[in-house]
């Protein structure tokens, strides 16, 4: 049996590298186990994080991983109608920030290993037992404790029974040079259509190339290749297609456990509605490494229970956040237009009561207002919650 370490983590995206950074920091032994050859490689993200994410990391905005600056975020309906989000953020190159990110955690002290698939997980009395598959073989790495990071397909959380369901997504890019104009972008472009139903299509302008991609349950490529086509973009030049499973939450997921937490997408920490994870990934991952170094610190495992507490202002710890967001999702496009139509080129904080009765007067259908009623609902769960959006 090799060393035993304070703490095992698995994954090493944004949540596992903040978590070892975090507990290596304070002198404690941590491993990261992370599947891929390369930390970051393949992107499965859309590539966009807000100001208040770069805050949380504690960095200024002159980083090579930054791509472009964007003053926020539009939704886009239908009929062409626009609600604004101005919230300041960044195209990102995601590879590249995992790995900064991953650095970070190795100059602390944390040891980082690629290629480690795990394979089993064991609880013994005072500890745990990982058995992975690495490029040397098979080997058996044992810990204290044990961080699930390893995004929505997370074997801890796996283990545990805590799998969320899953949106699959995926997207396509093209060189920015020669596409329509309109698409040059200042916003990041988020366009709700009954045809992503469950999800959401999207348009991030990267400068010198342009993001495509959509979530949806059903028919996925078809309908992107058809939204990429509405757009003036021949699906057939795309220079890359990225993609991957987004945790998709019905109901807050179990994150504490002895000895064991969970972060990031493996804990469902997924923004409801734009469905970004990146902030709430090294947020939860901060304070699952805080929480870790106090129980190491005052040999209490039941200093875990914090964890729990801290991380509860985050929308996926909240049942009903979650539902009224998917109901959204399942609007037709009628209901979305008409949502669209009452806040056309308004910021989402605004509330257009005359619009509203306008509305209201004109086609008082139950399902209208419902989805008026749902629309209004979403918009005060994002108002105080917005700094996680993405």
């Amino acid at each position: 049996m090799e060393r035993t370490w304070d703490v095992v983590v698995v994954g090493g995206g944004p949540a596992g590298s903040r978590a070892a950074e975090v507990i290596a920091r304070e002198g404690f032994s941590v491993i990261v186990l992370d599947k891929k050859k390369v930390i970051g490689e393949p992107n499965h993200c859309g590539e966009g994080i807000s100001a208040h994410c770069l805050n949380e990391i504690g960095v200024e905005t002159a980083q090579p991983w930054i791509v472009r600056q964007v003053k926020g975020a539009r939704l886009i309906f239908p009929n062409r109608t626009t609600i604004y989000f101005t919230q300041k953020g960044y195209c990102i190159d995601r590879p590249c920030f995992d790995r900064f990110l991953s650095a970070r955690a190795r100059a602390n002290g944390a040891v980082i290993k690629t290629s480690a698939q795990v394979k089993r997980i064991i609880p013994e009395r005072s500890r745990w037992i990982i058995k992975a598959q690495t490029p040397e073989g098979p080997r058996d790495f044992s810990s204290r404790y044990l961080i699930g990071a390893g995004g929505a397909l997370c074997p801890v959380a796996g283990y545990l029974g805590e799998r969320p369901m899953i949106l699959p997504s995926f997207q396509y890019k093209f060189a920015a040079k020669g596409t329509p104009q309109e698409l040059d972008d200042s916003y990041l472009q988020f366009h709700h259509h009954e045809d992503f139903r469950g999800g959401y299509a999207w348009v991030f302008h990267r400068g010198k190339e342009i993001s495509v991609g959509a979530g949806t349950t059903t028919d996925l490529r078809i309908r992107l290749e058809r939204f990429c086509i509405r757009l003036g973009l021949d699906p057939g030049k795309r220079i890359k297609v990225e993609g991957g499973p987004i945790a998709f939450l019905s109901r807050p997921l179990r994150i504490t456990f002895p000895k064991v937490l969970l972060c990031g997408d493996a804990g469902g920490f997924i923004y409801p509605l734009t469905k970004g994870g990146v902030h709430g990934a090294v947020w939860s991952g901060r304070i699952a490494g805080e929480v870790i170094v106090k129980a190491l610190k005052t040999s209490d495992p039941y200093a875990l229970s914090d964890y729990t507490d801290r991380v509860s202002t985050y929308p996926c710890q909240d049942r009903l956040h979650l539902l009224i967001p998917q109901a959204f999702f399942k609007f037709d496009n009628s209901i979305i237009n008409t949502i669209g139509n009452i806040m056309d080129k308004k910021e989402y904080s605004e509330v257009p009561i005359a619009g509203f009765l306008r509305y209201f007067l004109a086609r008082p259908l139950p399902r209208i207002l419902w989805g008026i009623a749902v629309g209004f609902t979403v918009q005060r769960f994002y108002h105080r919650s917005a700094r996680f959006a993405w």
